[in-house]
C-alpha cells in the first residue's frame, strides 16, 4: 500500500475517534523498499479494519 492511501486511512480512523500511529519501514534513501504500517489499539481493531474495508 502506498503512503497516500496510508494517510487517507489515517484520517478517516482519526475523523471516527480511532488513535492511529503510523510505521515507516521504507528505506529512506528510495522510499520504494520496505512497508509502512498503520497500528491502531487491539480494542479498535475490528472497527478500523471494517471502515478500511469499507472505504478501499
Amino acid at each position: 500500500m502506498d503512503s497516500f492511501s496510508i494517510e487517507i486511512f489515517k484520517l478517516k480512523l482519526e475523523d471516527e475517534g480511532i488513535p492511529v500511529m503510523i510505521w515507516d519501514e521504507r528505506d529512506s534513501s528510495y522510499n520504494a523498499f520496505g512497508y509502512v504500517h498503520l497500528q491502531v489499539r487491539i480494542d479498535d481493531q475490528e472497527k478500523a479494519k471494517m471502515i478500511i474495508e469499507r472505504i478501499s
